[in-house]
């Protein structure tokens, strides 16, 4: 890849991450400090292949968003509740991949994705269970983004993006005009009373989420989304 393609790499997570830092400050306020580089080699070591440069530019940048039990909602900002994983992280789930793809990699034609798990790094995961990854499978879709429902089922990938600068770009276009990205529309969510004591500290804030149903009232009242509008 060359400088011109990173340029437009580091254009679109600066237009999405700028407006994370504007109104969604929570989000912004866990990305990690960049991934050394010792660190991303040791990405690429346990997975034996040289990282797409989208994936190096993002981990030069931050070195995922940590999950704190304490404050659950904050770095998901992608959507689905994804936050992104740190590089441990991303060592850390590809023995599953590859346990996936001895198991079940002859189970799918050699232009599905899922033939070839061994060649996936995953980028990002929720709280629950699930993966959004980057295909490092030499040939049309080398660099495409996918989501993936491993543990719930799931029998195919969802495409996100041809790229992970389309990608952030997509999203940076949906939060500022108040535009759906593949049917997820960027919301604030409200909570306005609650039983568990630990949301407690979250009610009266607004937690940015997409939302793929965000007309759909609570049952108990007890939260209300907030569509965000062009220019919020």
């Amino acid at each position: 890849m060359d400088q011109v393609d990173l340029a437009t790499f580091h254009r679109a997570w600066g237009r999405f991450s700028s407006w994370l830092a504007t109104h969604a400050p929570d989000d912004y306020a866990v990305l990690q400090p960049p991934a050394t580089d010792q660190q991303i080699a040791a990405v690429e070591d346990a997975h034996g292949f040289v990282l797409h440069p989208d994936l190096k530019a993002l981990l030069r940048l931050h070195d995922g968003t940590p999950w704190d039990a304490a404050r659950p909602t904050h770095g998901c900002f992608l959507p689905m509740n994804h936050r992104l994983s740190s590089t441990q992280r991303i060592i850390g789930v590809r023995e599953v991949l590859v346990d996936y793809h001895e198991d079940w990699g002859d189970s799918w034609p050699e232009e599905d994705p899922l033939a070839h798990t061994h060649q996936w790094v995953v980028f990002a995961e929720p709280n629950d269970g699930g993966m959004v990854f980057i295909d490092h499978h030499p040939g049309p879709t080398y660099g495409h983004v996918y989501e993936f429902g491993m543990g719930s089922g799931a029998s195919e990938v969802t495409l996100w993006a041809a790229s992970l600068t389309d990608l952030f770009a997509a999203l940076a276009t949906a939060v500022e005009t108040g535009t759906p990205f593949r049917g997820f529309h960027p919301t604030f969510f409200e909570l306005r009373h609650t039983d568990m004591d630990a949301f407690a500290g979250f009610v009266g804030r607004r937690i940015f989420e997409w939302n793929s149903s965000p007309d759909e009232p609570a049952h108990d009242g007890s939260s209300v989304v907030h569509r965000i509008a062009a220019g919020n």
